[in-house]
């Protein structure tokens, strides 16, 4: 099915009229079929189209296409969680509410996706073909998918989201040689020796180099702690491994309402305020995703903070928006880590949010917002360096709405003797936060 570039629909300001008319669209689909081409001269002079520039209301430099690309038209395979089987259209809106729950996140990232290949075929004259696979979260579904043309032939993949269904994905991306983009999970062990596999999201060791290059800069002569649990070993061993000698750091273990030394687990006499000094900073350090754990330890540590100077540095599962106490969290200057940061006035007042909710009736979420800058960004890369765009991802270094991308190979660890190999291209880009005056400051 060929369509030309969207109409505005009906400002209704129900968010699932447009999942109601995308079912509709994409009934007329099999399971992995072309759903519609993008052309350049579909677009008429009001589209609403968007780039990195016009999201932050500046000027920059427009799209540089390399010249001597002979390629004008990509094929671009979206392998999405979109449920269509599961959908019953109802007129009650909380049954089409409770009918749209295992939809919403695939068709909030197609609607991103679409609008940012609109916006690339209008910009730069290209045409994009999306080829659409429904991949549920069933591995007999995107198998079927993965044999068909429309993805060997593809010049580009995203997807899938669910960690089981990307491995299987991932595999058969590395055997055809097809770039394949990960564009939600944070999961280190996906692929390994594959150049064409991209990780949007920062894996948790990203994280921990953002917090250890901080420490490194701001707390170098402090009095450095890592608590952790059991579970948390590998994390709190790759941190102490790139200390590389900058400062030394303490660690404990909790375990059951008691603290052991990590060094001697048989001492179970250890406590964390033993362990704490008056007349410096003491920075905890916690490599830990579990949330029960942290709300545990940011209590401890605000009792401890009337007699101590605290400072804390964990990972994303500190953040507020995780029901953690905002005056705990001020009191132990807690520093965290984010993949991603999105300004509130881009959701509603920028011309992108607008823009947006003129075509779809709705204004973009987080969701929307990631699924926009993926596609846009690798849509550039497509259109500058054609299919083999991973010899020049590391020079792409652009700034999106949710975030920058800044993809750098990761590699195997090993000893200096061996051969470090390539795993697959990771966004490097981790945010950092701290809790100032009871609100967030960006810090980097």
């Amino acid at each position: 099915m060929i369509l030309a570039q969207n109409h505005q629909l009906p400002l209704s300001g129900n968010k699932y009229i447009l999942s109601i008319l995308l079912v509709t669209l994409f009934s007329f689909c099999a399971e992995t079929k072309p759903l519609f081409t993008v052309e350049p001269n579909s677009a008429k002079k009001d589209t609403p189209i968007t780039s990195n520039i016009e999201r932050k209301n500046k000027a920059d430099d427009d799209i540089v296409v390399i010249e001597d690309t002979v390629k004008k038209h990509f094929k671009v395979l979206l392998l999405l969680p979109l449920f269509l089987s599961d959908i019953v259209i109802e007129t009650d809106s909380e049954k089409v509410a409770n009918t749209f729950t295992n939809s919403k996140l695939g068709i909030e990232l197609y609607q991103g996706i679409k609008y940012a290949f609109d916006s690339l075929a209008a910009e730069t004259g290209h045409s994009f073909t999306l080829n659409i696979s429904d991949t549920k979260n069933n591995e007999e579904t995107l198998k079927n998918a993965l044999i068909s043309p429309n993805f060997y032939d593809a010049d580009l993949a995203i997807g899938p989201v669910y960690n089981n269904m990307l491995k299987i994905a991932a595999n058969q991306a590395k055997k055809y040689n097809v770039p394949l983009v990960s564009p939600l999970s944070p999961a280190e062990n996906i692929t390994q020796d594959n150049k064409r596999f991209f990780m949007v999201n920062p894996g948790i060791k990203a994280h921990l180099n953002t917090l250890l290059a901080f420490a490194k800069t701001q707390h170098a002569t402090d009095n450095i702690i890592i608590v952790r649990q059991g579970a948390d070993k590998d994390y709190s061993n790759y941190f102490q491994r790139n200390i590389n000698n900058t400062f030394s750091c303490k660690e404990l273990i909790y375990n059951a309402g008691k603290y052991s030394n990590a060094k001697n687990k048989e001492d179970l006499t250890t406590d964390l305020k033993s362990r704490l000094r008056t007349n410096l900073n003491n920075v905890i350090v916690v490599p830990s995703i579990d949330l029960q754990f942290v709300h545990k330890l940011s209590r401890e540590l605000y009792n401890l903070s009337t007699d101590y100077p605290i400072v804390v540095l964990g990972l994303p599962v500190w953040s507020p928006e995780n029901d953690l106490r905002l005056d705990y969290l001020e009191k132990i200057n807690t520093h965290f880590t984010q993949a991603s940061y999105i300004d509130d006035s881009l959701l509603h007042d920028a011309v992108f949010a607008q823009r947006f909710f003129d075509l779809y009736g709705q204004y973009s979420n987080e969701i929307n917002i990631k699924g926009f800058d993926i596609a846009f960004f690798f849509g550039k890369q497509l259109i500058q360096h054609g299919k083999d765009f991973y010899k020049h991802i590391e020079e792409a270094n652009d700034t999106s709405i949710h975030t920058t991308f800044n993809f750098k190979p990761s590699y195997t660890e090993g000893s200096m003797q061996e051969e470090m190999k390539l795993l697959y291209y990771e966004n490097k880009k981790v945010h950092l936060f701290r809790i100032e005056e009871y609100m967030l400051k960006k810090l980097r």
